[in-house]
């Protein structure tokens, strides 16, 4: 089968699979409410809007998500800025953006979804309007756009930034030299395509786990009258991660916890992506640094099963895995945000939204930590775990 006609059985079972979503909704809880605000999906580093071949749409950034929240009745928007650039300008280019959606729609506020550094502009948009601070990678401050949002979610987005990034900061110069020639080489990519300056070296900067402790969170302080949620991705093998990030999955379960590694989505750690704050009922605890602060304020929805483009429906394995279900996670996400998602609801791994049965988990078991012990940080092999015994929401009924 030829790459367009592989595009095209793709596009059509993403197509099958949005309606069929929809359609398991049932009638009455397809509508959403009528006061539904906009949902607003934003793109991370090196975004786009989509991938075609001769013509051929193969899939867009967020895979089928913007057309299945359509057809669920959802005013949804995925617009595109700059794919390199640091969260300042960023944020800058997603405030026209969103004011454009506000005036079509004539929505007071908006739900923002941000993936990777999505999230991090979305928390920049939102912050209070002070008086810019400097930092190594120029002024930053929030742009005080709180009042017309609705609600953040965030997935595998680094809010205590990525290791990997200062790992190889610190390495051999002639490392460090070829970084920078390939980031460069990356701009100068985007800019042919997109026409717009890029700064791709300000930009993987600003994700590193150095800015983001040392400048971007002390200065970027929440808005606690927004609703802020997290959602983070882990495969759990390195079997079931993108051939793309399997090395940086392995390498940052070798890192300590608490000095930025562990248990990852290939990219931004669990610890990173839930914002410090531990899920219930969780199998999991984190240790922290000095400069680390969790926000307490930010809820985390859940721990996907997926890396982190799979956790958004960019296929990136040969074969299947039938583990996670993007569609299905952002149905359910778009009716929380609305309030139409039945109470007890939460988000499982395998991406379905079940009713969480009887009592309240059991108390969690504290994950020793890789600090301690540096051979207990490898995960078990896919021959060890099952699959994820999936249970749609319908069935959870």
């Amino acid at each position: 089968m030829n790459p367009i006609e592989t595009g095209k059985l793709l596009l059509a079972t993403l197509q099958a699979s949005a309606t069929t979503i929809a359609q398991q909704l049932g009638p009455k809880e397809q509508q959403p409410h009528r006061e539904a605000h906009p949902i607003v999906l934003m793109h991370g580093l090196a975004g786009f809007r989509d991938i075609s071949i001769a013509g051929i749409k193969l899939f867009d950034y967020f895979n089928g998500v913007r057309a299945m929240l359509e057809q669920m009745g959802y005013a949804a928007f995925a617009p595109q800025v700059p794919f390199f650039a640091k969260p300042q300008d960023r944020a800058s280019a997603w405030f026209h953006e969103i004011e454009k959606v506000r005036r079509k729609t004539g929505a007071d506020k908006v739900h923002l979804i941000g993936h990777s550094q999505g999230g991090l502009d979305a928390r920049v948009l939102i912050a209070a309007n002070r008086p810019a601070q400097d930092t190594p990678l120029g002024p930053l401050m929030g742009l005080g756009y709180g009042p017309h949002v609705a609600s953040v979610v965030t997935l595998g987005t680094p809010h205590l930034g990525s290791v990997m990034v200062d790992i190889s900061n610190r390495d051999a110069p002639e490392k460090v030299r070829l970084m920078n020639t390939v980031t460069d080489l990356i701009a100068v990519m985007a800019r042919v395509f997109s026409g717009d300056p890029q700064d791709a070296r300000g930009a993987i900067q600003a994700i590193g786990r150095d800015y983001i402790l040392d400048y971007f969170n002390p200065i970027i302080q929440d808005n606690p009258a927004v609703p802020c949620y997290t959602i983070a991705g882990d495969p759990e093998t390195a079997e079931l991660t993108s051939p793309l990030f399997r090395s940086s999955y392995d390498d940052l379960l070798e890192i300590p916890v608490a000095e930025g590694g562990g248990p990852s989505d290939g990219v931004v750690t669990v610890q990173s992506a839930l914002f410090g704050c531990e899920l219930p009922g969780a199998d999991m605890a984190f240790d922290f640094c000095a400069k680390e602060h969790p926000r307490p304020h930010w809820r985390p929805l859940g721990i996907i099963q997926a890396d982190h483009i799979e956790m958004i429906g960019i296929p990136a394995q040969l074969t299947c895995t039938d583990v996670y279900d993007h569609l299905a996670a952002f149905a359910g996400l778009a009716r929380f945000l609305d309030g139409s998602l039945e109470p007890g609801m939460t988000l499982q791994k395998n991406g379905e939204w079940v009713r969480q049965p009887g009592p309240a988990a059991q108390p969690r078991r504290r994950r020793k930590s890789p600090s301690a012990t540096r051979d207990t940080g490898k995960r078990p092999s896919a021959g060890r775990r099952g699959k994820t015994n999936k249970t749609t929401a319908a069935s959870a009924r």
